[in-house]
């Protein structure tokens, strides 16, 4: 069970994360200018999400990063036992990208909201 959530919060965020950052693009396309503090925050928070949950897979996995990929998605050419295991790395290391993500975005507004009320009282 703990798997299959991850699964569908890894799969249902990458989403969202995916749907919100092209609605943030249109949107500074379209001239409202909003702050990409946040947005820039969520994506270093997602990359680094990710990067750290690569290093937790165990040294005895030889499959370089890319070819865990393919290897996620092909039984044929990696055989079942592996596609598996590929698959259940690729799962954690979405939810780690995702969660990365949330906090990236949270602590960037924080500090934002933190350094904004620094600045104000000096601007008066």
């Amino acid at each position: 069970m703990p798997v299959f959530f991850a699964y569908i919060i890894g799969l249902l965020g990458t989403f969202l994360l995916t749907t919100g950052g092209l609605t943030f693009i249109v949107v500074t396309l379209a001239g409202r200018r909003p702050c990409p503090v946040v947005p820039a925050g969520m994506l270093c928070g997602y990359i680094a999400g990710a990067l750290f949950v690569w290093t937790l897979v165990p040294r005895d996995w030889t499959l370089p990063f890319w070819t865990t990929l393919a290897a996620s998605v092909n039984a044929e050419k990696y055989g079942h036992p592996l596609e598996h295991s590929a698959e259940g790395i690729v799962i954690w290391i979405m939810f780690g990208a995702v969660v990365g993500a949330v906090l990236g975005g949270f602590l960037t507004h924080i500090a934002g909201d933190r350094l904004r009320q620094r600045m104000i009282p000096q601007a008066r």
